[in-house]
């Protein structure tokens, strides 16, 4: 996947646009909401390619098994990567269909690397893939489709002027 960019202070750079959509569609959510007092706080970073990434410490209380991640939370930072990939490409969807494949145990104490990238636009429907990376290997996998949701027009964020067009198609770059 990409590489991380950083976010430049124009009103309309990616980077901020990203963050106000996120901020705008998400303002509770146990995945990313830096409000939400018992959420994980992720903080995504937009990939020169639009892909997205994020790390996230694995603490003993994400546990399943006695020093394993659990396969829900697990399933959670790869739903979680998609949607936001989708804020980083200007868009927004619902989750319609979440295949993960945990092909090794994620253990606890250690940091992860989440990322995700959109495969596949048509009409309303994105198709997702998302990687948990843990120690340079690939623990588990995701592929999504998800449902366009629209943003509505009256979301003008009123910091940086920049609105969203409902119409906007994310990019697959």
């Amino acid at each position: 996947m990409g590489t991380p960019t950083g976010d430049r202070s124009d009103a309309h750079s990616p980077g901020r646009i990203y963050r106000d959509l996120s901020a705008h569609e998400h303002p509770d959510c146990i995945a990313c909401s830096p409000t939400n007092a018992i959420g994980l706080h992720l903080s995504y970073t937009r990939c020169d390619d639009g892909s997205v990434e994020a790390r996230f410490d694995c603490k003993p209380c994400y546990a399943g098994y006695s020093g394993l991640l659990h396969g829900g939370v697990v399933a959670l930072l790869l739903d979680s990567a998609m949607t936001h990939c989708l804020f980083a490409n200007q868009g927004s969807g619902y989750t319609a269909e979440l295949t993960v494949r945990y092909q090794r145990p994620v253990t606890i104490e250690s940091t992860a690397v989440i990322r995700a990238r959109i495969v596949h636009h048509a009409h309303n429907l994105y198709r997702l893939h998302a990687e948990l990376v843990q120690d340079d290997t690939v623990r588990a996998t995701g592929r999504a489709t998800f449902v366009a949701r629209p943003i509505p027009d009256s979301h003008n964020t009123s910091s940086t002027g920049a609105g969203y067009d409902q119409g906007a198609t994310p990019r697959a770059d």
